[in-house]
C-alpha cells in the first residue's frame, strides 16, 4: 500500500515457470487514487478526483542480471469526477484495455537514492479499442566520486500511433520533473525531458540506519508538444531545482525549491521517490 498524495492499494503474484527461473508469470491488480489538476496561464482552472482500477496479466522473461522483459494485457478502469473550478475535460468514465509491453532493467546500487549505476525502464501500450498507442523510454545513470554525486536523466514518452486521450496524456511538473511547474502541470502528446543533477554527501544516517544525506541541485528542461494545458508554453521549459534529502527509516525524503524562467515556482515536502 501507499497513502499521501496519491493512495494506492496493489498487490501481484510473481512465480517462474523454469527451473533457471529465466521466465516468469505475473498477475497484477492495482487501486489507485489522485488529485488531478488543470492549469491554464499558471492557474489553476480546476480540480479532479480520480479512481483508477487496473489488472494486468504479464508473462516475461529474466535477461541475465540486468532485469526483465514482460508482455501482456492492461485492463483499466477509471473514474473522474470534477471538484473544484470549471470543467476542462470529459469526466466520464473509462474503461480501456490494451497490449503492454515493459522493459525495467536497473544495475543502481541502491533502490531509492543511488550513488552509481544505471536504469533504463520502457513501456509500449496499444489499445485497439481506442484507436492509439502510447510509448516511454526513461534512462537514468550515476556515478560518485568520493562524496560528489553526479546524475542525469533522459525521458521520452507520447503517442506512437493516433493521439493520446486526456485521461492517458504525458506530463510535465513536479519535483524534479520541471521542479518549477505544479505536478502534471504541462499536460499533452508527446514530450522530452532531461536533467542533470550534482549532489554532496553530507553524512550517514546513523548506525543500523542505510542511506545518506545530500544537498544537491538539479538543471532541467523540457517541453511538451501538441499540448491539452498551458497551450501558450511553446518550446523548451527551464527550470532550476536545490534540494536537501536522502533515504531514511521512512523511504526518501527530500525537501526543495524549483524555479523556471517563466515565472513558476514551487516549495516541496515531498515523501516518496521523484
Amino acid at each position: 500500500g501507499q497513502i499521501g498524495t496519491q493512495p494506492t492499494v496493489f498487490t501481484e503474484f510473481y512465480q517462474p515457470i523454469d527451473n533457471q527461473q529465466r521466465f516468469f508469470v505475473e498477475p497484477k491488480v492495482r487501486y489507485h487514487k489522485e488529485q488531478f489538476n488543470l492549469y491554464e496561464n499558471n492557474k489553476n482552472l480546476s480540480q479532479y478526483a480520480v479512481k483508477e482500477f487496473a489488472v494486468d496479466l504479464m508473462a516475461g522473461v529474466n535477461v541475465g542480471l540486468l532485469g526483465p522483459v514482460s508482455f501482456g494485457w492492461s485492463e483499466r478502469k477509471r473514474e473522474a469526477e470534477r471538484t473544484i473550478g470549471q470543467a476542462g475535460f470529459d469526466a466520464d468514465d473509462n474503461r480501456f484495455g490494451g497490449w503492454l509491453a515493459m522493459l525495467d532493467f536497473n544495475q543502481f546500487d541502491r533502490l531509492y537514492v543511488p550513488t552509481h549505476g544505471w536504469a533504463v525502464n520502457g513501456t509500449s501500450f496499444y489499445s485497439p479499442t481506442e484507436d492509439y498507442s502510447k510509448g516511454t523510454l526513461d534512462v537514468k545513470v550515476a556515478q560518485n566520486i568520493g562524496e560528489y554525486v553526479f546524475s542525469g536523466r533522459f525521458n521520452i514518452a507520447g503517442a506512437l500511433d493516433g493521439t493520446l486521450p486526456t485521461y492517458d496524456a504525458v506530463a510535465l511538473g513536479g519535483f524534479l520533473n520541471l521542479s518549477g511547474f505544479a505536478r502534471d502541470q504541462i499536460l499533452g502528446d508527446s514530450l522530452i525531458y532531461s536533467n542533470i543533477r550534482f549532489e554532496k554527501i553530507l553524512g550517514q544516517l546513523p548506525i543500523g540506519l542505510r542511506g545518506d544525506m545530500r544537498i544537491g541541485i538539479a538543471l532541467e528542461a523540457g517541453r511538451v508538444d501538441d499540448r491539452y494545458t498551458e497551450t501558450k508554453l511553446d518550446g523548451w521549459q527551464d527550470s532550476l531545482a536545490v534540494y536537501l534529502g536522502g533515504e531514511t527509516p521512512i523511504g526518501p525524503v527530500f525537501i526543495g525549491y524549483g524555479y523556471s524562467t517563466e515565472g513558476m515556482s514551487n516549495f516541496y515536502v515531498f515523501f516518496g521517490t521523484p
